[in-house]
């Protein structure tokens, strides 16, 4: 369970967003709420220092049930930045599903479930952890790209705090591992995510030059806007993260 303070963080998140798309929509901005979650691993921690980044299976079946259930559609980023991008209407109960770093026990835990109810996701790779042993391989990436409901993003080379390293390094971490990613699987990369969240006016910039679509960022909230598109907020869902306090989250995304 999360603590009662999260709780009323969260509330004020919500009504600051009802107030924002109140008065975009007053001023001509379009906007979106759209819920982006983000997961990392799916499956049992053995050290205790990492145990916020897992979610346990059985649960992560039934937060996918629940959306099943209440007959949400899965879209993509690029789906949602078209939308933002041309004004479009998206269904109200679209929903985005983002998996952080590549992890092997996406494939072995979180995908049969996916594939179950045919909901896409975006799996976010750091390419040099891949073929390492708690990570996704080659042949794996390519089988989950060859099922038509995964789609796969950059999380850089490292995942360095790109905050904290040197110009000619951010540029290698977030040219090189599109580049990687585009080679291997044959196809071209659009999305990014920031490691550890950080970022900043220049980071953006150098993204936007790499050639990608959109980004997303680690800071809550579901209401989103044409520019911000590389800053796309997102929702962490983790083990903390009970079943009433997931479908609480879920609803709490929506327009009121």
């Amino acid at each position: 369970m999360i603590t009662p303070l999260r709780i009323l963080a969260e509330k004020a998140i919500k009504i600051k967003e009802d107030i924002e798309e109140k008065i975009g929509k007053q001023h001509g901005i379009y906007t979106l709420r759209v819920p982006i979650l983000m997961y990392h691993h799916i499956g049992y921690p053995e050290k205790e220092d990492n145990k916020k980044l897992f979610v346990d299976p059985l649960l992560f079946k039934k937060e996918m049930e629940y959306l099943e259930r209440n007959k949400y559609t899965t879209i993509t980023l690029d789906d949602l930045t078209f939308a933002l991008k041309q004004k479009k209407m998206l269904s109200k109960k679209s929903i985005i599903l983002t998996f952080d770093d590549g992890y092997l026990d996406f494939y072995t835990n979180a995908f049969p479930i996916l594939r179950k109810y045919r909901f896409k996701s975006t799996v976010f790779v750091t390419t040099s952890f891949v073929g390492q042993k708690w990570n996704l391989s080659s042949s794996l990436l390519i089988q989950l790209q060859n099922s038509s409901l995964i789609i796969f993003g950059s999380h850089t080379v490292t995942h360095p705090n790109l905050t904290k390293i040197t110009e000619r390094e951010l540029l290698y971490e977030i040219r090189e591992s599109k580049n990687s990613l585009e080679k291997k699987l044959g196809i071209k990369i659009n999305s990014f995510a920031y490691p550890f969240g950080t970022y900043n006016r220049n980071i953006i910039y150098e993204v936007i030059k790499a050639g990608y679509s959109n980004a997303v960022v680690t800071e809550y909230g579901s209401l989103h806007e044409p520019d911000k598109i590389y800053a796309l907020k997102r929702i962490r869902i983790s083990n903390k993260i009970s079943q009433p306090d997931f479908e609480r989250r879920i609803a709490n995304s929506q327009t009121s």
